[in-house]
């Protein structure tokens, strides 16, 4: 099992509703109503919400329009305050952020001139997020203190391997290797400082295999991180595989992010928002696709020069340009989205006609 959700690393346009739902890991820290995304949508009333991995932002009138930008994009943010003639005193949030090699501004406007604290918990969950990256990404450095693996917070030992070489760059090297329910870590016995902490949410796949190297424990790191492979060898390695993939898949079913909830009680008015009616919520794919297909371009400040790298606007990055053919039709098309046929698209328009 692999983790499926990185909504916390990708700048996203009017994703599907559901999508807009907490997946696993994730939850709401606040939300607030009356809230302006004055870039993409001004004068319309939205909802905006924060989540331990994102901003979500969506219009009253119809969430299918909706911003979700993720905390690992965000470069700074700023919170001013200023006076409006119509509704007295107004705050406003803005946001740099980057993806790829796109540079984006997002800017929230309080409507109706009542206090709101989300900006600054915005800020606040910000800090978070950044000091709990070990959670989440590959680490080198300070994570191993007096031959013992540092441990975090709601973190556990599950088992230690000693005598695990590394295959990889540290070719030859003696360590230790240790499975919690984060991460795997690894140390070299004779120098702390080579080490490495790899989160479970990072690892694609954990496999054993015949290299040159000899029969190897070996890692597929996932494509944020850069999808290389590191190897270990150990005496146990059947042992260490089968309790490594069951780690991993619990770990997918129940990850920890490493960000505590603000205070003890959970705001659960999101998930009623957009769970309340879900049988009536039906969706026509394609028309508002259409419509708002260059929409990222109201954010951004600055970006590379092919159209190809611009953050898509409805579809996952994976579903992006795949060419298929349609016996239907006869000849090669883009692939429909996820769950449409094309004769689907055919009945659409054929009742708009």
């Amino acid at each position: 099992m692999e983790y499926e959700y990185f909504y916390d690393r990708e700048i996203k346009f009017d994703l599907q509703t559901k999508k807009l739902s907490p997946c696993s890991g994730e939850f709401e820290m606040s939300s607030q109503n009356y809230i302006e995304d004055f870039k993409g949508n001004a004068d319309c009333d939205g909802v905006l919400v924060l989540t331990n991995l994102r901003l979500i932002w969506y219009q009253n009138d119809d969430k299918r329009i909706n911003l979700s930008i993720g905390l690992d994009t965000i470069n700074s943010s700023d919170i001013k305050t200023e006076r409006n003639l119509k509704i007295g005193l107004e705050l406003t949030l803005s946001i740099k952020a980057k993806l790829n090699k796109n540079k984006f501004e997002f800017i929230f406007k309080t409507k109706n001139g009542e206090p709101t604290n989300i900006f600054n918990l915005f800020q606040q969950v910000c800090r978070g997020y950044q000091a709990t990256k070990i959670y989440r990404d590959l680490k080198r450095g300070a994570i191993i203190q007096d031959k013992t693996l540092q441990i975090l917070p709601n973190e556990k030992v599950i088992s230690k391997y000693p005598n695990v070489r590394s295959v990889g760059n540290e070719i030859g090297i003696i360590g230790n290797l240790f499975l919690t329910n984060i991460r795997i870590a690894w140390f070299a016995t004779n120098n702390e400082s080579q080490n490495i902490s790899i989160p479970w949410i990072q690892i694609s796949s954990i496999t054993k295999q015949n290299i040159k190297a000899g029969t190897s424990l070996l890692i597929e790191i996932n494509k944020f991180t850069g999808g290389y492979i590191l190897g270990y060898q150990t005496d146990q390695i059947d042992h260490c595989l089968k309790e490594c993939n069951q780690l991993k898949e619990y770990y997918c079913q129940n990850p920890d992010f490493g960000i505590p909830k603000i205070g003890d009680e959970y705001d659960s008015s999101y998930k009623s928002k957009l769970v309340k009616r879900e049988e009536d919520n039906i969706e026509i794919i394609g028309t508002i696709i259409n419509e708002r297909k260059n929409i990222s371009r109201n954010y951004m400040t600055s970006q590379i020069t092919t159209s190809a790298n611009i953050p898509d606007q409805s579809q996952d990055q994976s579903q992006q340009g795949d060419i298929i053919f349609s016996s239907e039709l006869g000849l090669a098309i883009e692939k429909p989205p996820q769950g449409c046929k094309v004769e689907d698209l055919w009945r659409i328009i054929k009742s708009n006609s």
